[in-house]
């Protein structure tokens, strides 16, 4: 039996949350951590001294480091071989999602992140094994993001 994935510390069960790599599900996944963006914003100015709007600017987005199973980690490594023609898994590019219910009791809040233009930056060695075996850390830097909450769900279908 795999633990709950934990996401930013707050824990998930496996039947609310799912993982993917481009199209691949990752169901070994046991903690995504440093999914933080942080948006620039300034005030818009007019004919007047007084802002009207603030608007929202430059996207910085934090490098997010996975802690999933060896036997998650090698379909992913495969395909990123593939994808980038045999030349090294730091050279593919991809998208991560981490979509997940949350649970209200626990204090966890809904998460839904596609993050688009991943690049891989570190992997770390194999260890901690347990009953399912070993774990390894991935860090990538992901390039843009996009949040899908109910509410910009509702307003790009609506558009």
């Amino acid at each position: 039996m795999l633990p709950n994935p934990l996401i930013n510390g707050y824990p998930y069960n496996w039947h609310e949350s799912i993982f993917k790599f481009d199209a691949l599900s990752c169901t070994g996944m046991t903690n995504v951590s440093g999914i933080k963006v942080k948006v620039e914003q300034a005030p818009q100015f007019a004919v007047s001294r007084y802002a009207f709007n603030i608007a929202t600017g430059k996207q910085e987005i934090d490098p997010i480091t996975t802690t999933m199973y060896v036997f998650a980690w090698a379909p992913i490594k495969a395909m990123l071989m593939t994808k980038s023609l045999g030349r090294g898994i730091a050279l593919a590019s991809f998208s991560f999602s981490a979509i997940a219910a949350g649970n209200p009791l626990e204090g966890a809040p809904p998460v839904g992140d596609v993050f688009a233009g991943c690049k891989i930056t570190e992997v770390g060695r194999e260890y901690g094994q347990d009953v399912n075996g070993f774990k390894i850390d991935v860090t990538f830097q992901p390039l843009r993001h996009r949040d899908i909450d109910g509410v910009s769900l509702i307003s790009e279908l609506g558009s």
